[in-house]
């Protein structure tokens, strides 16, 4: 079994210098185009690959082949392996190809308030991005391979790879390359990012020959409802930048970086934990008499996630406008332009707790091949969510986005945990309400309350930023020790784990 510990310090760590990269990246585009119809067509074109990522395959790979992987020999695995990516890159490379005939289609989703000049910028980018979704979809399928060995290290490591690309291409794009380099950027940075795991593969011997090893109806099934809640959960964010693009000028920008602010600590942080345990939780709900023990590991990783989100949240959301400051508020960004951004995130920061609930959530059903549970419960967001944005539209179109993105992820959770509890499939809720985790969170919101006084009377910049990270970790060691999280941890700890060099049985 390799270490809890040091699997996560792989996802984090990879994770981390991939998001690094890709602010890095943003960062440049900010700086030298600022909040302009520049900087609106280069992040729309940049958002195809993802939209269209999420939209056929997303967390869906993950979350369909892992528990398979699990229950099959080496020889099984690679064959399954083979037959998914005949399947999937085929059917993607011919949607690319479609789509790089008719740009107009995608261009209609990501900015629908786009003018007519912006669009034709925009497409010629978007014929050629395209063509990144086969590759990236490949190396779902592989990363899925190894994560179900618990192999997280060169994985973890692909989106660097992309995101080292793309910061090559918006440097040349500065200095007076055309527009097209990005998109030559991307897919050149995907074909590289997929030979990472390939590589890994073939080091630990898994390409084992074995019989033919079909993609079975129920996978596809499973597969199917997978990518619909991926769909609804990836939707938010785009739903609210193609509702912001109606606002005028810099509004689409001003909605993407303040979501990129909500991935940073949601990507790099308080997801970890589910991506890292997924292996382990299916090969528990896939084994006779072992059930229990899954959802004792689910109500320990779902006690620590929600003291840690928490815990990031609060002074997430106090320092905000200083977090956008030092982030982005550089060459051509104004104050004002960094004000809003601040603004929306500090919208968008009441829902990053349950956003990492639900992540988790979402590995515990997965883990148990129930993709239903999670569906019902996206519909559910999706549908509190745009009514509580249409409510508070007339009050500030941004602020009742940011507003009904937060209600949306909330419903979720509580629609999932309701549903799970209804069912008696997996039962969280008691281990939610205990006393110990109650007085957690009651002390990180009273003394989350102090450290947004003190972050008052810090100067405004890095010094505000810094102490604001600090508030957080101090929170959490807080929480942590009020709710005595240090059993959840070493349940964790001994959770188990297969050896990545044994094979699963057959």
């Amino acid at each position: 079994m390799r270490s809890l510990f040091r699997s996560s310090a792989w996802v984090f760590g990879g994770i981390l210098l991939g998001r690094l990269l890709g602010y890095v990246r943003e960062l440049e585009i900010g700086r030298t185009f600022g909040v302009s119809q520049t900087t609106d067509v280069i992040q729309a074109s940049l958002v195809v690959p993802d939209l269209m990522f999420n939209l056929l395959v997303g967390g869906a790979v993950g979350a369909a082949l892992v528990p398979e992987f699990t229950r099959r020999n080496a020889g099984e695995q690679w064959s399954l392996h083979q037959a998914a990516l005949r399947l999937l890159a085929g059917v993607l490379l011919g949607i690319a190809v479609a789509f790089a005939v008719f740009p107009n289609v995608i261009l209609s989703v990501i900015a629908n308030g786009f003018s007519e000049e912006k669009q034709a910028i925009a497409r010629p980018i978007v014929q050629l991005i395209v063509f990144v979704v086969p590759l990236t979809a490949a190396n779902a399928i592989t990363r899925a391979l190894l994560n179900a060995h618990e192999r997280f290290s060169t994985a973890s490591l692909t989106t660097v790879v992309y995101n080292l690309a793309l910061v090559a291409g918006v440097v040349l794009i500065a200095n007076g390359a055309p527009y097209e380099t990005i998109a030559i950027a991307a897919v050149a940075g995907a074909a590289a990012a997929w030979s990472v795991p390939l590589m890994e593969v073939r080091a630990a011997s898994l390409m084992r020959a074995g019989p033919h090893q079909p993609i079975e109806r129920g996978v596809k099934i499973r597969y199917s409802q997978a990518l619909a809640v991926g769909v609804l959960v990836f939707f938010l964010p785009q739903i609210a930048k193609s509702a912001a693009s109606w606002s005028g000028t810099g509004a689409y920008s001003i909605m993407h970086y303040a979501t990129k602010l909500i991935e940073l600590p949601l990507g790099t942080v308080l997801t970890v934990l589910g991506v890292v345990l997924f292996p382990r939780l299916a090969r528990a709900f896939g084994t006779e008499g072992q059930s229990e023990q899954g959802s004792t590991l689910a109500r320990s990783a779902l006690r620590i996630t929600l003291v840690l989100a928490l815990a990031v949240a609060i002074p997430l959301a106090a320092a905000a406008p200083d977090f956008a400051a030092v982030l982005f508020g550089y060459g051509k960004m104004t104050p004002q332009d960094v004000y809003e951004i601040g603004r929306v995130t500090q919208g968008l920061a009441v829902g990053l707790v349950a956003q990492a609930c639900l992540a988790l959530l979402t590995s515990v059903a997965n883990a148990r091949r129930d993709m239903r549970t999670p569906l019902l419960s996206g519909v559910v967001g999706i549908t509190v969510g745009v009514i509580v944005t249409a409510t508070l539209y007339a009050g500030g179109a941004l602020a009742a986005i940011a507003s009904g993105y937060s209600a949306a992820f909330v419903t979720m959770v509580v629609a999932q945990i309701s549903f799970l509890s209804l069912t008696k499939t997996v039962t969280l809720l008691p281990g939610l309400i205990e006393r110990r985790i109650l007085l957690a969170l009651a002390s990180i919101v009273v003394l989350g309350v102090g450290g947004i006084q003190l972050l008052g009377i810090v100067p405004s910049g890095w010094v505000r930023v810094g102490t604001a990270l600090a508030v957080g970790l101090g929170l959490f060691v807080v929480g942590a020790v009020a709710g005595g999280l240090r059993g959840d941890f070493s349940a964790l700890r001994s959770s188990g784990g297969q050896n990545q060099s044994e094979e699963p049985a057959t």
